[in-house]
């Protein structure tokens, strides 16, 4: 698929754009077998649970980053030159996050009785929602571990941490299965907390003293820094919420307006149809630094040639991808999920379709303009709520599947056209 871009990327990228991006793939499929197993061993209605809960995971994750990962990335660009800088800015932003988990760690609990009222779920399942939020806060570690490799071009060791953090939960999943029964709650202790807060803790603990060392040397160096990169990434942290935010609204208006079950059967669609993400996740962190760091017109454009090279490639191989991945659904579920099906094949598309597409508007970092991504989220999100007000009621989780999917699409064409017309403005 990505063989005309391998030809035109320099040696050097190569090598990281390959390990990585096939790690990923690896702890990915780890992670969609997971999804697989915990839907046959808990029945579509316990499924529907552990999805909210998880939704609210990945939700905490983005909240809690406020967007400084990919801000502390672009940022290091600028600095890469100044080591002390450097040194400073990375302490600051894990100084902040320190601050924000616990207080997410603290809240969570109430918030997560509040949430399963408000739902209707009952106060029974708010241990099952804070814990899904611990979850989340603990993963911001490892997010934040990630894009200090990325940044520091560390691909090689990056590469080995993906493998063995996809290692864990594969241990995890083969020790467990048999013990978890149908509990979600277990199933989200063992097989997603536990196995993160090993790999945050053993790989990012030993680097964490010289970073927070740095960033108490010079308070006035800090407060500077970190503001630059709250400035920045407020912008990635809204568009990163919302993105994020989007299936887990789908999946808590699901519950409200239908039932857990078909929670279960949208998220089954929805866990077949994000293997795109596998490849897009890879690719975009050894590509996200390079492409922030294009400087000139000739470099962008030359670039957008790249991508129209790659996108016949793309195209072959992702029908064909989302052909197997449907048979394969349809064998693999049982007869409790084959509803879930047309579920699948509409969120497959549309996460073709915006896998390929946000490789290029990655150019709006580039470019310094992250408040466009936000804003054509923020309308996104509001049209996939209106429409799944229109269509559960009648349709169900094929309904929903319809909501989350056009307003995806159709954002990331939005951002696309004001890429091409930036370039063409100041070409």
């Amino acid at each position: 698929m990505f063989d005309s871009l391998l030809k035109k990327l320099p040696t050097r990228l190569l090598a990281p754009l390959i390990s990585v991006t096939g790690a990923t793939a690896v702890s990915n499929l780890v992670g969609f077998a997971v999804s697989v197993f915990a839907a046959r061993a808990l029945g579509a209605a316990a499924f529907g649970l552990y999805s909210l809960a998880f939704s609210l995971t990945t939700l905490t994750t983005a909240v809690a980053e406020l967007g400084l990962n990919l801000a502390t990335i672009r940022l290091s660009n600028k600095y890469r030159e100044d080591r002390e800088r450097l040194l400073t800015l990375w302490g600051s932003v894990l100084r902040s996050r320190m601050l924000v988990i616990t207080t997410l760690a603290l809240v969570s609990v109430p918030l997560g009785l509040a949430l399963a009222r408000a739902i209707g779920l009952g106060t029974g399942q708010g241990g099952l929602l804070a814990v899904g939020m611990v979850t989340g806060a603990v993963l911001c570690f490892w997010t934040y571990f990630q894009s200090y490799l990325q940044a520091h071009r560390r691909f090689g060791q990056l590469t080995g941490w993906i493998l063995g953090y996809a290692g864990l939960r594969l241990a995890s999943l083969v020790v467990c299965y048999g013990a978890l029964g149908q509990s979600p709650v277990a199933w989200l202790v063992a097989i997603h907390m536990t196995p993160v807060l090993l790999v945050a803790v053993a790989g990012l603990l030993p680097r964490a003293a010289p970073l927070l060392e740095a960033s108490l040397r010079d308070r006035r160096m800090t407060s500077e820094l970190l503001r630059e990169a709250l400035n920045y990434g407020k912008w990635v942290a809204l568009s990163g919420i919302v993105y994020i935010a989007w299936p887990t609204v789908v999946r808590f208006m699901l519950a409200t307006l239908a039932s857990p079950e078909q929670v279960g059967v949208f998220s089954a669609g929805l866990t077949f149809s994000a293997v795109f993400s596998t490849i897009n996740t890879g690719v975009r962190a050894v590509m996200f630094p390079q492409v922030t760091a294009l400087t000139g017109q000739s470099q962008v454009q030359a670039y957008l040639s790249r991508m129209r090279k790659v996108a016949p490639h793309y195209i072959g191989l992702a029908t064909l991808a989302i052909t197997a991945l449907g048979m394969i659904q349809w064998l693999a579920l049982g007869p409790e999920y084959r509803q879930a099906l047309p579920v699948f094949l509409v969120t497959a598309l549309s996460s073709a379709v915006t896998v390929f597409l946000g490789l290029l508007t990655m150019l709006l970092h580039t470019m310094m303009v992250p408040a466009v991504d936000v804003w054509v989220n923020v309308a996104g999100l509001g049209l996939t709520a209106l429409l799944t007000l229109a269509l559960v009621p009648a349709s169900g989780a094929v309904g929903a599947g319809i909501a989350y999917s056009v307003p995806l699409v159709v954002g990331e064409a939005v951002k696309f056209r004001y890429v091409k017309h930036r370039v063409v403005r100041d070409g």
